[in-house]
Formats: structure tokens, sequence, C-alpha cells
């Protein structure tokens, strides 16, 4: 293949034909009586091998160098998405604890440590009176048979009406523990 200067210019990416003059002049390569470049000749054949060689590597240094500047760019907005998920998880988080304690002002929720000590009230109060109802109403409980020609049915009423009215007690001093909690 035979190449003019500005063709040999061009393939070989220079800037510009005095590039091309200087290798010439220096030797490098050599140009045949009309002044072209016969790509075929050996000097010129390993040279332009030898240049090949140098542009490809450049090539893959350009492309080695864009990936990596590509990949600090991803690392970069990676670093940025991740600082702004964390602000934005901060600023639900007091968003959430701003709620919370506006809804407790508004006694719209209940804290858990109050609420543990309401149910802890209501048992213990439950457990405490269920447990005595029946050595505490013995008595009431024999008067109905004596009395009474349908015990059974008595019994039941009775009982429930016992068992209601510890429920009721029960409720009742968990609200006073509330409440008092509450006033503290």
């Amino acid at each position: 293949m035979i190449l003019t200067k500005s063709e040999f210019r061009d393939q070989f990416k220079f800037k510009n034909l005095s590039s091309v003059s200087n290798l010439l002049k220096n030797g490098d390569i050599v140009a045949n009586k009309d002044g072209c470049i016969d790509l075929q000749n050996k000097k010129n054949k390993k040279w332009a091998k030898e240049r090949e060689k140098k542009l490809e590597q450049e090539a893959n240094e350009k492309q080695a160098q864009k990936e990596l500047k590509a990949q600090q760019e991803a690392q970069k907005h990676d670093i940025n998405y991740q600082i702004l998920q964390q602000k934005l998880d901060e600023n639900l988080t007091k968003a959430k604890i701003l709620n919370l304690k506006y809804q407790k002002e508004n006694k719209e929720v209940v804290e858990t440590e109050v609420l543990n000590r309401v149910i802890t009230t209501i048992f213990d109060t439950l457990f405490k009176n269920l447990a005595e109802l029946p050595a505490k109403n013995i008595e009431e409980v024999l008067n109905i048979f004596e009395i009474n020609d349908k015990p059974k049915e008595a019994i039941i009423a009775f009982l429930t009406e016992k068992i209601l009215t510890i429920l009721k007690t029960a409720l009742e001093a968990a609200e006073k523990k509330a409440k008092k909690y509450y006033e503290e």
C-alpha cells in the first residue's frame, strides 16, 4: 500500500505533516522518488507495525482511564447516594420520634411501660380476687342451695355477678394506675 504524506499522517494519527517530514528526515521511514510512502518497504513495514502497537497501547490506556474514571464517578455517585439515604433515614427517624411525642402529648398512644403496668395491675387484681372468690362466698352459695328450688341457675347468676364485679374492680384499679402515671 502506497500512501501520500497526508494519508500517512491520517492513518498513523499524527497531528500535522511536519511530524511525517521529521520521520523522513530522521530516516525512521523512507519515501519513494515521487515522495509517497510504500508500506511494503521493509523499513516502513517495521515502523508501521511498531506505530500500530503504540497506537493500540495508547487506545487501550485511554480506554482503561475512561473506564477508571467512569468507575470513580459511579463510586462517587454511590457514596453520595448512601449519604443522602442516611440523611433521609435520620430525618424519617426524627419525624417518627416527633410524631410519637405529639401522639403521647395528645394521649393518642400509651407508652409500653405504662401499658405493662396497667396490664400487670389488671391481672394481679383479677387473679387475687378470683382466687379468693370461693372462700369469700361459700356461705352465700350454701344459702342459695337451702333457699332456692333451682340452685344451679341461681349459683350461675350469683357467680357471674361476682366475676363481673371483680373484672370491673380490676379495670378501675388499672385506670387509676394509668392516671397516676400520667399525673406524675
